[in-house]
């Protein structure tokens, strides 16, 4: 009865290795999670600072507003549209970062 150590070594060395792969792969993942918080977090922290900035911006410009100013429609208006649209588009940047970081 003969022995391959060949083949046999080579199924051994094919499970450590698949065994390496799944306990490290299963380390990273858990990394990258936390990784992927920490940055979903800050990004929704900085949205949400500007935003804020831009809502008390917005009430600071209504309540320097004169009446007959407000009449005429120059109370802003124009920094207003541009204000949402900025919020509108750091919300579409943060859900691009939240899945950029999903993906990588």
């Amino acid at each position: 009865m003969r022995f391959d150590h060949s083949k046999n070594s080579a199924r051994l060395s094919m499970i450590v290795l698949a065994a390496m792969a799944a306990t490290n792969g299963f380390s990273a993942f858990a990394e990258e999670t936390a990784g992927e918080k920490i940055e979903n977090k800050a990004g929704e922290i900085a949205k949400d600072t500007k935003k804020g900035a831009r809502k008390a911006k917005r009430k600071m410009r209504n309540a320097t507003c004169t009446d007959e100013r407000r009449a005429a429609g120059k109370c802003g208006v124009k920094h207003d549209v541009k204000d949402s649209l900025n919020d509108a588009k750091d919300e579409v940047k943060h859900s691009a970062d939240v899945l950029e970081n999903k993906v990588d």
